[in-house]
Parts: C-alpha cells; structure tokens; sequence
C-alpha cells in the first residue's frame, strides 16, 4: 500500500519539511499533521492534519483534512479554519497530492467556503538531527466556482 505520513510543517505554495508516501496495492493512504509559517516572508503559522485514502488508482477516495492559522500574525488578515472531506489523492513513490473541499471555512478561510485547496506531502523517512526530513506545500484554496 503507497502511504502518506506527515509529521513537519507546510508553506504556502512551495515545498518545505513536513511529509511522507507509499503503496501495496490495496488502498493508498496519506495520515499525518503538521505546521509551519506561511511562504513568501508572511509571519503567521499553519497548522493541518489529514487522513486520506483511496484505491490504487485514485478512485474512492476518502478521508479529512483540517487546518487552521493566521495568515499573516498580527496583520489585518483573521485566523482561520478550514475542514473538510478529500476528493482526490494521488500517491507516487513517497509522494502524495490531495484535494480537499472546504466544507467549513472561518475568519479569512471563509470566502473559500465550498471551494478547495489541493496539497501536496513527500515522506522521505525520520528526522535527520533533530529536522523533519519530510516536506509538504498547499496551493492556496480557490474559490467554489473555481475548485
């Protein structure tokens, strides 16, 4: 079974320490959690945890995602939260895609409600002196209409 495991941080949209991925044939999964400070100089933190399968060809996928944060710390932008059930997972080797549809949004999350966000982990085995070795990234979400 191809597998996920995510266990380090996630930016927005580039990759950074966080993730995990792997397969036997009969359900590929992606399970973990993890935070980090948003990409491109922003101050804030996120934080996910995500249980997805499927089977060996992305078809039926199930599972959950959440996350929450501040987009930019103390700046105008609310924290948020965002939960909701996988639509897609598509597992290569120890790398794993996942979209995920907002069924509740809060605070700056909240326009997106109904749309999605597609994520990304990489499973490259246990901490190296103390570092995550895994990486993860998230796109940012998109609106219904869009997603």
């Amino acid at each position: 079974m191809r597998h996920a495991s995510v266990t380090g941080a996630i930016a927005a949209c580039l990759l950074a320490p966080a993730g995990a991925a792997a397969a036997d044939g009969a359900r590929d999964f992606a399970v973990g959690a993890g935070s980090n400070e948003f990409a491109l100089g922003a101050i804030g933190e996120a934080r996910f945890s995500l249980s997805a399968s499927s089977d060996p060809f992305g078809l039926d996928p199930k599972g959950y995602v959440t996350s929450s944060g501040d987009p930019d710390g103390i700046g105008p932008m609310e924290p948020f939260t965002a939960k909701g059930e996988v639509t897609c997972l598509d597992v290569e080797g120890n790398r794993a895609t996942i979209k995920w549809r907002l069924e509740e949004a809060t605070g700056s999350a909240e326009p997106f409600e109904g749309g999605g966000v597609e994520s990304w982990v990489e499973d490259n085995g246990p901490p190296r002196a103390g570092e995550p070795a895994d990486r993860a990234a998230v796109s940012p979400p998109q609106p219904a209409a869009t997603f």
